[in-house]
C-alpha cells in the first residue's frame, strides 16, 4: 500500500510517537490494568523483548519541532481505520490518540469499524488507504515476537513497510538455531522498528478474569493461559 506521503518521513512517524501520552492511556483508558509498550511489538515476557529499548518519551513540543523540520509545521490530515468493539477499550484509545495528534497539529479522520467490518477489510488489505489502522499483533501462544514479524517483510502480501536490514535479520534469524544468537539478532530488529517507528506502539492488552472467591493458587499467565496445577477450592 502506498504510504500517506507524510508517512514516508521518518521524522513524522517519530513526531507521533511523541505527540501520544502512552502512560495517560494505560492509567486513564484501561484503569491500569494494561502494560505500555517499551517501544516495541515484544512484551518483557516474550523473546525477543529488547531491554536496552524504551518507548518514545510524550513531548508534544519534540513532535512539533519533528513535523516542522519534516515540512509540515501545519500539520497534515491523517485518515485512522479503528475497531470498535475488536479490542479491549480500541474505540477509547482512539479517541484518545485523536486528541494528542490535534495538539500537535495533526487531523485525524477516523472511521470507526465494527468487529466485522474490521475483519473484512483487514483480510482484504483494505484498512489503511495509506494512514494508519489499528491492530492487536498476536504473539500467542508462544509468546515469541517473531510470530507477527512476517507481516512487516518486504514479502508480506500486506505490503505495511519494506526495510532490507529488517529482513535481512529476519531470514537470519529464521535459521539460525542457537536460542543466544538468535535473541540478538531479535533485539536488533527491535531496535530497527522503533528507530524507524512504524508503529504506534501503546500497551499490551490485558487478559481479566472473574473467579470466585473460594478459588486460590492458580496462576495466570501472560500468554492468556492459566495454571490451575496447583489451584484449590474451598467452601
Amino acid at each position: 500500500t502506498q504510504r500517506l506521503e507524510p508517512l514516508q518521513d521518518v521524522q513524522v512517524r517519530q513526531a507521533i510517537q511523541y505527540a501520544v501520552d502512552k502512560e495517560a492511556i494505560v492509567e486513564a483508558i484501561t484503569g491500569g490494568y494494561a502494560k505500555k509498550l517499551e517501544g516495541q511489538m515484544a512484551s518483557p515476557s516474550a523473546f525477543g523483548h529488547n531491554p536496552d529499548v524504551k518507548a518514545f518519551p510524550y513531548d508534544p513540543q519534540k513532535a512539533r519541532e519533528l513535523l516542522a523540520e519534516a515540512g509540515y509545521a501545519d500539520g497534515f490530515s491523517l485518515p485512522i481505520k479503528a475497531s470498535a468493539g475488536r479490542y479491549f477499550k480500541d474505540k477509547e484509545t482512539t479517541e484518545a490518540l485523536v486528541a494528542y495528534l490535534a495538539e500537535v497539529g495533526i487531523t485525524a479522520e477516523v472511521e470507526f469499524l465494527e468487529p466485522a467490518v474490521w475483519a473484512e477489510r483487514y483480510l482484504a488489505n483494505q484498512l489503511d488507504e495509506g494512514g494508519m489502522w489499528n491492530c492487536g499483533w498476536n504473539l500467542l501462544p508462544a509468546m515469541d515476537v517473531v510470530i507477527s514479524y512476517p507481516h512487516f517483510t518486504c514479502e508480506s502480501p500486506r505490503e505495511i513497510w519494506c526495510n532490507e536490514r529488517f529482513d535481512e535479520l529476519y531470514k537470519q534469524q529464521n535459521v539460525e538455531t542457537d536460542a543466544e544468537k538468535r535473541l540478538t539478532l531479535l533485539h536488533e530488529m527491535a531496535q530497527v522498528v522503533h528507530d524507524e517507528a512504524i508503529m504506534l506502539y501503546l500497551y499490551q492488552i490485558p487478559f481479566i478474569y472473574a473467579y470466585d472467591p473460594g478459588v486460590s493458587n492458580v496462576r495466570f499467565l501472560e500468554n492468556g493461559t492459566m495454571n490451575l496445577m496447583e489451584a484449590t477450592v474451598s467452601r
